[in-house]
């Protein structure tokens, strides 16, 4: 039990980092999901350009795998967050850059 305890005591640095990780991928997946309900297009142009031929449903799933994972991970990287609340804010803002960028892109697109 002393081994195990030591263990932990002497990476918990990494577990924490990993923990706020997640945290901020929760956040991306939040602000992803209420995206949805105002219908954002995100990476669906460009993913349509590069696999086309696919259902709406296949370009929906992937865009919101996608925006998640890079909203999170430039978020982590640039704002690098030390406790739970900001690794949920830095999830929160970029993944709704990112969809605020995509939907600029595609209004822009159709003037």
């Amino acid at each position: 039990m002393d081994k195990i305890i030591q263990t932990l005591l002497e990476h918990s640095d990494i577990f924490i980092e990993c923990w706020n990780f997640f945290i901020t991928i929760v956040g991306a997946a939040i602000t992803q999901l209420l995206s949805l309900k105002i219908g954002t297009v995100g990476a669906t142009p460009f993913l349509k350009m590069w696999c086309p031929k696919k259902s709406k449903n296949w370009y929906m799933r992937v865009n919101c795998i996608l925006l998640v994972i890079i909203g999170a991970t430039m978020s982590y990287i640039i704002l690098e967050p030390d406790s739970m609340k900001t690794s949920l804010c830095a999830g929160l803002t970029w993944c709704g850059t990112l969809q605020s960028l995509g939907l600029s892109v595609n209004t822009d697109s159709n003037d």
